[in-house]
């Protein structure tokens, strides 16, 4: 089982009716990825990725589900641990300097969207991933993964 800081608890909850059906399929085979969802979105715009990461871990700190963790073995119910803090999981590539830029990026991120949405997520981690990749001086493409025990489409 994996552990964290106790300190860096902040709250723990119960399971909604939903997330444990939603975690019984996923102990059953927690290599499916039929509960893996995936946005992407293109951004036009100047994007300092400093000022990116900031952004982001603040939309995390709102949102506990951004940084719940959960837990089912050595407990009588199911639950989801919020931590404090969490390191955001967020990866950037750039894709700018490739040859043939347009047609080697829509093939190097449609590449890129598949890889990361073949990789399942351990619940024991917050299962939250960003993708950000970089095509030119101004524009850029966001993959937001995510498991949909934190949340739903609507929520988007």
């Amino acid at each position: 089982m994996n552990t964290f800081d106790k300190k860096n608890v902040e709250d723990i909850f119960s399971l909604t009716p939903l997330q444990e059906s939603i975690l019984y399929y996923y102990l059953k085979n927690p290599d499916s990825l039929i509960y893996l969802e995936q946005l992407r979105m293109e951004i036009n715009g100047t994007i300092d990725l400093q000022l990116f990461k900031r952004a982001w871990e603040e939309v995390c700190r709102n949102n506990e589900m951004l940084r719940a963790v959960y837990r089912w073995e050595n407990v009588k119910q199911p639950v989801q641990v919020i931590l404090k803090k969490h390191r955001l999981n967020l990866k950037y590539i750039d894709l700018s300097d490739l040859k043939n830029k347009e047609e080697v990026q829509a093939q190097r991120l449609r590449d890129i969207t598949e890889q990361d949405g073949g990789t399942p997520f351990n619940l024991r981690e917050v299962p939250f991933r960003l993708i950000l990749c970089k095509k030119d001086r101004d524009k850029y493409s966001l993959i937001i993964s995510n498991h949909h025990i934190i949340y739903d489409g609507w929520s988007n």
